[in-house]
């Protein structure tokens, strides 16, 4: 029996380095995602004029996949990180649709990637899917490594060391979906 499981995500980063035009006015942001069931909902007050990025890193193994952000039902972006200035208040949606691509439980399981933590090397043991290829993405969601795998071989050894110090996400992209895992680089 197949099942899904949810996992997402979400990232907010609030940068104050502009100089606030309207020091005490606030506007109330609420992000939610479509559907509600997969983020939830958050959000808050904050100042007028504060930078804001908000970063959607989906993992595609649970059938779903991210389509676009809409800010007050308007989309405002395909990407999966979005930055903007926050001039007054309004709804953020994450939207995702619904896929096919849906790995069993084992199958996710199967693949391991070690050392997390890792100073640099990280070996990812396929199991038994073959692995077509991995992508190294940052937590903003830029994909920032491409590797397309050939030799088909249990073990693939990816090099990172040319990264900085933090939170990664390593997506392996197999013939029966993506698998996506969180990985710490010290």
């Amino acid at each position: 029996m197949k099942r899904k499981i949810s996992f997402f995500f979400t990232v907010l980063l609030l940068s104050m380095a502009s100089v606030l035009a309207q020091e005490h006015e606030t506007c109330n942001i609420v992000f939610v995602s479509n559907p509600p069931e997969l983020l939830g909902i958050g959000g808050g007050s904050f100042p007028c004029g504060t930078n804001i990025t908000i970063s959607c890193i989906p993992s595609p193994i649970n059938g779903w996949k991210f389509v676009n952000w809409t800010v007050d039902s308007i989309v405002v972006s395909t990407e999966l990180c979005l930055t903007f200035t926050i001039t007054q208040s309004c709804t953020i949606v994450a939207n995702f649709i619904q896929t096919t691509d849906v790995i069993d439980i084992t199958e996710i399981s199967a693949v391991n990637i070690y050392p997390n933590p890792t100073t640099g090397e990280l070996t990812i043991d396929n199991g038994q899917l073959t692995i077509n290829s991995v992508e190294i993405i940052d937590i903003y969601g830029r994909k920032l490594s491409s590797h397309h795998l050939i030799v088909l071989s249990s073990h693939h050894r990816i090099d990172i060391s040319h990264l900085q110090l933090g939170i990664y996400f390593v997506r392996v992209l197999t013939e029966k979906g993506a698998i996506t895992k969180k990985i710490l680089k010290h």
